[in-house]
């Protein structure tokens, strides 16, 4: 991270230097001073380059093996388990690259499911004239993508493409209908008509000569076999503790690595599967004071003996980060989910990589297992909101490596019966089994419980739910204000008063304002007056928000950061 970008060509028409094209592409994908810019490459048919952060993939790209080209954003966890690779002369992950697609001549891409970890990856055959795009298994680490002017055009982040000359970038109404439904857009879509995401677990390759596209999906989730039969329920739980322990291990081979730590599961889970070194662990919480996040993630941090730091999340200090994270995160990402945005800075003080839990409670059976949930789907969909969340906010700042998307993980997770895994039933056995001084007493901040249920009684749960339905018919009356708990934020509090409230009232009221060619103005200003009255809509205002800054951002360049500052 950030990534990497770059084209292919026959023929290029425009009168811009090549060059002149691929810095500006690449100046879009640089965020801070820290990121480093690398040299063009710039031969007769493809032109790329990468910005990075200094942590990994540090040597000079492309990486060159005879007629192959390789530029890699992203990282492997599992070189030592590749077949016919000697690591001692393929030492890094882009050597390793090269020489797996060398070996297979181009066609067969089935070793790619083999290969662990989070990545993009750009291979260009000089001899055959054919580009390579390649996603991961997961889709984690996003490529974009679009053919113009008879050039296959690429990028990390979608923002970079608008680099490309005459390129006007027409709004896909349906992604408009997709952010507003769901808060995040959908499949391989993007806010552009002509650009897409590559999927997950795909090679997309380009015949430079011949102008041909070819589309191959190298792994599917229909390749993981459920298991059958009798199944010894503490047999399971065993082995899932020991697969996430090597897999957090394995994200462990470096210093300078800590965790964002909250007062859920799956955070403390990796903090609590960490390796014991003579290198201190750093672990940091954000949240509005007294919240029960820091209250238990210090509890947490304690038992393990890691040094443990807080961010504070105010009224006065939530909003303006988020204009900045909406410009990383190509304004995929409700601003009011930018959680993460506040800490991955002050995080960089204290360790460089983060061990995160994206999506351990959704695999396991938290609260995407029902029975009218498709796991599969709300993983590849809802997934992408993660992504920005997670990799794409910390891009600029931190690497984000995330275990529960461990391949030999992950595949024994999913062939576990959904009736093991609903309402999290195998997860906590192996918490308590694997760790029980980090669950067995320290409560989850979701219920207020300890999984184990034995050191709180049943009946505070049972009263904390009462009181919350009491308070609801109290304001529903008119007798009271109340806004439904937030664990760690007060946002629609904070969005009625100052500083946020004037940012809203003059964003959105403006007389220039872009959102209303795609929402009726009548109908956010309806609601934020609603708001403003007492009534809860602070999802949807944030959604408004979020839509105009990116929307200005990209016509007219207003409120993009210039080093991390943004301009008001």
């Amino acid at each position: 991270m950030p990534g990497i970008v770059g084209f292919g060509y026959q023929n290029l028409s425009h009168t811009q230097e090549k060059s002149q094209i691929l810095r500006k592409m690449q100046d879009l994908l640089t965020h801070r001073s820290f990121n480093v810019k690398e040299e063009l490459f710039t031969g007769p048919h493809v032109c790329a380059t990468r910005t990075h952060i200094n942590i990994i993939q540090k040597n000079p790209q492309p990486y060159h093996y005879k007629n192959i080209y390789v530029w890699l954003a992203g990282e492997f966890f599992n070189q030592n388990e590749l077949q016919n690779i000697n690591i001692t002369e393929y030492s890094s992950d882009l050597s390793i690259l090269a020489f797996l697609f060398q070996q297979n001549e181009g066609t067969d891409f089935s070793f790619l499911k083999e290969i662990d970890g989070i990545y993009s990856a750009v291979i260009y055959d000089s001899q055959k004239q054919k580009i390579y795009l390649i996603s991961d298994r997961y889709g984690l680490c996003h490529l974009y993508w679009m053919i113009r002017d008879n050039c296959l055009v690429w990028a990390s982040e979608v923002k970079a493409i608008l680099a490309w000359p005459a390129f006007t970038p027409q709004i896909d109404k349906q992604s408009i209908e997709d952010f507003f439904r769901r808060g995040h857009l959908l499949g391989n879509r993007t806010w552009f008509e002509e650009v897409k995401l590559l999927p997950a677990g795909t090679v997309l390759s380009w015949d430079i000569q011949r102008r041909m596209l070819h589309e191959y999906c190298y792994w599917s989730w229909n390749e993981i076999t459920p298991m059958t039969g009798n199944i010894d329920v503490d047999e399971v739980a065993e082995e899932l503790g020991r697969l996430f322990i090597d897999a957090v291990n394995r994200r462990c081979n470096q210093k300078g690595i800590g965790v964002c730590l909250s007062g859920g599961l799956d955070s403390r889970a990796i903090l609590a599967a960490m390796p014991n070194r003579q290198e201190p662990i750093h672990t940091i919480t954000f949240g509005k004071r007294g919240c029960d996040d820091i209250r238990i993630a210090s509890k947490v941090a304690k038992t393990k003996g890691a040094s443990h730091h807080v961010v504070p999340l105010t009224r006065r200090n939530w909003l303006l980060p988020r204009f900045e994270g909406i410009w990383l995160t190509d304004g995929q990402l409700n601003l009011r989910d930018m959680h993460i945005i506040s800490i991955y800075q002050i995080a960089r003080k204290y360790f460089t990589i983060n061990l995160s839990g994206l999506l351990g409670d959704a695999i396991l059976g938290g609260w995407y297992i029902r029975e009218h949930w498709n796991v599969i789907e709300k993983i590849t969909n809802t997934g992408r909101r993660f992504t920005c969340e997670g990799t794409r906010l910390g891009g600029p700042f931190l690497v984000n490596r995330k275990p529960f998307f461990d391949n030999r993980l992950m595949e024994f997770i999913m062939s576990i019966p959904e009736s093991l895994r609903k309402d999290s039933y195998i997860y906590n056995k192996m918490l308590l089994r694997k760790f029980p001084e980090f669950y067995e007493s320290i409560p989850w901040q979701r219920t207020g419980l300890p999984i184990s249920g034995r050191c709180i009684p049943k009946r505070v749960e049972w009263y904390r739910r009462i009181k919350n339905k009491c308070l609801r018919e109290l304001d529903h009356v008119g007798l009271i204000k109340y806004s439904s708990p937030y664990p760690y934020a007060d946002y629609p509090d904070w969005i009625r008063n100052e500083p946020a409230r004037t940012i809203f009232d003059r964003i959105l009221n403006h007389s220039n304002a872009l959102y209303p060619e795609y929402i009726p103005r009548e109908k956010v200003v309806k609601e934020w007056e609603k708001h403003l009255d007492g009534e809860d809509y602070s999802s949807n205002i944030c959604l408004y928000m979020t839509l105009e800054i990116w929307l200005q951002q990209v016509f007219t360049h207003k409120y993009r950061p210039e080093n991390g500052h943004i301009d008001l």
